[in-house]
């Protein structure tokens, strides 16, 4: 019989404040005064497509919502967001280094 763990409820506005963080990082270009702009690509464009749905959540201390088949941008460019993102020490607490 599986014992039940107690599991401590996620801090949604945390996680929904270092999700938003990481995107527009990556997303409006990660370097100050860098002219990055990722917005064209499928990660970022989705991203802020469904920012209604982020709010709503973060409202209703609900996860993010779930990306169909069709909506997931390539794995190549999560990979080097989260990678960027993660290798700054600053951002090496935040929940998306912690996850990913």
């Amino acid at each position: 019989m599986k014992q039940k763990r107690d599991r401590i409820a996620p801090d949604f506005h945390k996680m929904h404040k270092d999700m938003e963080d990481m995107h527009d990082f990556w997303c409006n270009g990660s370097e100050p005064g860098s002219d990055t702009n990722r917005m064209e690509t499928k990660l970022c464009a989705d991203w802020y497509a469904k920012e209604e749905h982020r709010r709503d959540a973060l409202q209703n201390q609900k996860p993010l919502p779930k990306l169909t088949e069709e909506e997931h941008p390539p794995i190549e460019e999560v990979d080097d967001m989260h990678r960027e993102w993660c290798s700054l020490d600053e951002n090496a607490p935040t929940i998306p280094c912690k996850m990913w």
